[in-house]
């Protein structure tokens, strides 16, 4: 299926910035895995969601199950993990699925995938992606291939393991290589980074103290001062192997793209077609109805 451009000027893509803060914690709390981390780490761990601002289009009206897809892929090429938040009497259930995606191996896996949030008000027939969850038993989780011929559901009921296994397979038909191998060369490096983050916890005190004692041109300031330099050295080698291990090859896309440069992109779509002050007015706009 030939992907459709982002060919919708009233219908922006809402990249949702918050603050790693912010980010580390949701209904359920974070996990114990994601706070044993480091901030560089954490980072790392982020689930990057996007959500549609579906709420702004002239007439709401429902999609086909492909027009759907096509639009909530804009031109992202990777695979789409799509959560639905529960109506308030599931919202156990919904508890549930977002503990699912807390895991650590979970949330490095979703970095392969384009993240959409959708609110409640997607079971409404009129809303233009209700075509994903039509049907007696409604999903809280689709994992979709690129060209939306591959579906795994999830319904709140599944282990992490599962949800492992949903991303894991779906991920095999877009990536030349292993996502699975890949994550676990890439939870070493998250202990590289934890180690640094202590590193440099550590040395910028003494530093502190040593420019505090004997000031900042002092034997040990430099001593000090000369650690963190070279760490800075360390941190940028340890992210271009880390940017080498991303790569996996998506097979559609023959570009060495990352989930870092396709998140630039989208959101240089969205300033561009919007500016700051329309993008601030969509995203109030979305939490006052979502």
């Amino acid at each position: 299926m030939t992907p459709s451009p982002l060919a919708f000027p009233v219908l922006a893509m809402l990249a949702v910035a918050l603050p790693p803060s912010a980010q580390a914690q949701n209904r359920t709390g974070a996990s114990a895995d994601y706070l044993k981390h480091g901030d560089s780490s954490r980072q790392r761990l982020q689930i990057r969601w996007t959500t549609p601002a579906v709420l702004i289009r002239e007439k709401t009206h429902a999609l086909t199950l492909q027009k759907a897809i096509e639009e909530l892929r804009g031109k992202d090429p990777r695979p789409l993990l799509i959560h639905r938040d529960a109506e308030t009497s599931h919202k156990k259930r919904d508890d549930r699925v977002i503990r699912h995606l807390q895991g650590e191996d979970v949330r490095l896996l979703t970095h392969w995938f384009h993240c959409v949030r959708l609110g409640r008000k997607v079971l409404d027939p009129k809303h233009p992606y209700h075509a994903l969850f039509e049907g007696k038993r409604i999903p809280q989780v689709l994992v979709i291939s690129w060209d939306g011929k591959t579906f795994r559901r999830l319904y709140g009921g599944e282990d992490e393991r599962t949800t492992i296994g949903a991303l894991a397979a779906v991920a095999k038909l877009e990536y030349r290589r292993d996502a699975l191998a890949a994550i676990k060369q890439w939870s070493k490096l998250l202990i590289q980074w934890d180690k640094l983050d202590r590193d440099a916890e550590e040395w910028e005190e003494r530093l502190a103290k040593a420019i505090d004692k004997r000031g900042d041109g002092s034997a040990n300031a430099r001593k000090w001062r000369s650690r963190l330099d070279g760490q800075a050295r360390h941190r940028a080698a340890l992210a271009e192997k880390e940017k080498r291990l991303q790569n996996l090859g998506l097979k559609h896309d023959p570009k060495a793209r990352t989930y870092i440069d396709f998140e630039a992109e989208a959101a240089a779509a969205v300033k561009t077609r919007t500016g700051p002050s329309e993008l601030e007015r969509l995203k109030r706009k979305l939490e006052e109805k979502k």
